[in-house]
Order: C-alpha cells, then sequence, then structure tokens
C-alpha cells in the first residue's frame, strides 16, 4: 500500500453538514459539496485501483473532517486476501443519509475461501456453498406472493438465468439512494403529491404515468430519468434499474392494484 493507506482523523466528528441530495434542474450538477461513497471489493490483483479509490477517499474525506478507519496493514492485505470498503452512514429525515465514517480493512478473496480446509472441514467449500443454497432458495420464495384474499400465486423458476438475476431489491439500491432527491426537487415544482414508491411508478411505466398525471407529456419522465442515469454514473453507483425502466416504460402496463381510488381522487386533484 502507499502513504495514504493510514487511519485518517480518528478523533474528529463527523461534520454537520450533510451534502445535499441530488436535483432534476441544474442545481443538481452545481452541488460542489456532494461526497458519497459505495461498498466496494478489490481482488488481490486489483490493489493499484484500490490505492487510486483509497487515495481519493482519503481525500475527500479530509476536506470534510469524516474519519476513514483504516484496517490494511501499509504492506499491504494478507496474501489470499483483497480490500474492502464501507462506508458507515446513518439516515437523517428529509435529507438523506449522512456519511459518518469509512471503513477500509482487508478481506478474503472468493478463491481463497473455496480452497481453504482445515484438519476437519472443508469448511470453504462449505461456507459458499451455504451461501448459494440460502440465495437459491431466496429467489423460489420471492417468485411467490399472497394476493389480497392470501391466495398464494406466482410462476416457478425455472432456468439458471433466473436464479442468477439480480434481485429487485438489489436493482433498487440505486433508486433508493438519489430517488429522495428527485422527489423534493419534484415537490418544489408543484408535483406535491408524489412520493419515493410513486415516482417510481411514473418511471417504470408510461401508461401509468399518463392515467395519473395525463397532462404531463411522457418527455418529462424521460428527462427525469435520464438525469437520474447521469447522476447515478457521476457517483459511481450501478444505474442498469433505471436504464432498464427507460427502454421498457413504454411497453409496461400500470399495475393499478397497488392504489386505491381516494390516492387517485387526491394525485388528480
Amino acid at each position: 500500500m502507499n502513504e495514504q493507506a493510514t487511519m485518517h482523523n480518528p478523533n474528529n466528528a463527523p461534520v454537520e453538514s450533510v451534502p445535499v441530495q441530488p436535483e432534476v434542474v441544474e442545481a443538481a450538477e452545481e452541488a460542489k459539496d456532494l461526497f458519497k461513497v459505495r461498498p466496494e471489493f478489490f481482488a488481490p490483483e486489483d490493489m493499484a485501483k484500490a490505492v487510486e479509490k483509497i487515495t481519493a477517499i482519503n481525500a475527500g474525506c479530509s476536506e470534510r473532517s469524516i474519519p476513514v478507519l483504516m484496517g490494511v496493514p501499509a504492506e499491504g492485505p494478507q496474501s489470499g486476501f483483497g480490500i474492502g470498503i464501507v462506508p458507515v452512514t446513518k439516515l437523517v429525515k428529509q435529507r438523506g443519509r449522512k456519511l459518518l465514517s469509512v471503513v477500509i480493512g482487508q478481506v478474503p478473496a472468493a478463491a481463497s475461501i473455496a480452497s481453504y480446509a482445515d484438519e476437519n472441514h472443508t469448511k470453504g467449500p462449505d461456507f459458499i456453498s451455504g451461501l448459494i443454497v440460502k440465495a437459491v432458495l431466496g429467489k423460489l420464495k420471492a417468485a411467490f406472493k399472497p394476493d389480497s384474499n392470501d391466495k398464494v400465486l406466482g410462476v416457478f423458476p425455472d432456468k439458471l438465468e433466473q436464479f442468477l438475476a439480480v434481485d429487485r431489491g438489489e436493482g433498487l439500491v440505486t433508486y433508493r439512494e438519489i430517488g429522495p432527491g428527485f422527489v423534493k426537487v419534484l415537490n418544489k415544482m408543484g408535483m406535491t403529491s408524489i412520493t419515493v414508491p410513486l415516482l417510481r411508478q411514473l418511471l417504470e411505466s408510461a401508461p401509468f404515468a399518463g392515467q395519473v398525471y395525463p397532462n404531463t407529456d411522457q418527455s418529462h419522465w424521460e428527462k427525469v430519468l435520464t438525469r437520474m442515469i447521469g447522476y447515478a454514473n457521476k457517483i459511481s453507483l450501478d444505474p442498469a434499474i433505471l436504464i432498464h425502466w427507460k427502454e421498457t416504460r413504454a411497453e409496461t402496463e400500470a399495475d393499478l392494484g397497488k392504489f386505491d381510488d381516494e390516492l387517485f381522487d387526491k394525485l388528480m386533484d
């Protein structure tokens, strides 16, 4: 590792100000103090990239008096280990997530786990097998949901790619991270009924958006998606779910069952 890989500001408290959330309007690009860190893993062969990332994190955190907790030795991680970066945050009402600290430590690479065995057990393969079993059973469970009458409905996944696909919840991480800021600005623009869950529906489905906001041209929602995709790329978040919505929203049917008549009446007023 280099000189950047050291404990940084361990005694400093987090700054009181919180970076602003992204906005739909040009103010988003002009937000100079926005600083986010996402979880990342760097394999043993990617140490140069890890050093580059750690250097950038140290610089950003130093400017904001945010402590970086370093658990990687100066000479680098031990054999078979990579480097993990994890932000520690807390949710601040109406302001998004506040970065409290960044934890950087050495973690075992997948190959090291797979090859690990002690005198009595092959713990590495068992560990990996257990994670896989838990994941595929979770996929099977997620395919079935009860309806309003508690009748369980669903379609059995029977292809490998269905089990390997990213979970819906995992895919929504980026939207959950940046969506609240866009909702805040849309509220300021007069769309006061829009919430984070509702905006997701509007972006996912053009037919739905047309029924809820019949006087709003679909290009408006496409512009929101374009800006969200650009912002996600800017802060190194995966924009895949947003790109998917933009490409398929014209064909995605409105899921009217998720909203009752009273909510529609309120939104249409």
